[in-house]
């Protein structure tokens, strides 16, 4: 599931609630002044969408799935070198873009992908890998 403040971020809209409709849908409501607007968005187009603002971001998302367990590899998006490698436990490709972006924007003050300057953040699940 993502969160309200990364589909916020995402989709460029204040989102104030977020939730599950069905098994590949998101619900979310946003503010469109002075209404609020209910929506809903498939999993797999939010996912691209997420892949989209990463790449817009410095970064670029490689997502390999497996039964349980997914690997993400975190690119800089200009010279294409890998940053971090992550394991993370989930069964979907885009519930893995959306725990790449969630690190993504954890991090986000610790390390810009076009300075190549990084400090180690206590948050990661597995270790980085500095090109």
């Amino acid at each position: 599931m993502i969160s309200k403040k990364l589909l916020s971020e995402v989709l460029n809209k204040r989102c104030s609630k977020v939730g599950m409709f069905g098994s590949i849908y998101i619900e979310y409501t946003w503010m469109s002044s002075p209404y609020y607007v209910d929506s809903k968005i498939n999993i797999y187009e939010l996912a691209h969408k997420c892949k989209k603002w990463a790449y817009d971001k410095g970064w670029l998302l490689q997502v390999r799935t497996g039964k349980k367990l997914s690997v993400i590899d975190i690119f800089n998006s200009e010279n294409r070198e890998l940053f971090i490698r992550k394991q993370v436990s989930c069964n979907t490709e885009p519930e893995a873009i959306f725990k790449a972006l969630k690190w993504i924007v954890e991090t986000e003050h610790v390390f810009n992908p076009t300075t190549h300057k990084q400090t180690p953040s206590p948050t990661l699940e597995t270790t980085s890998h500095t090109a």
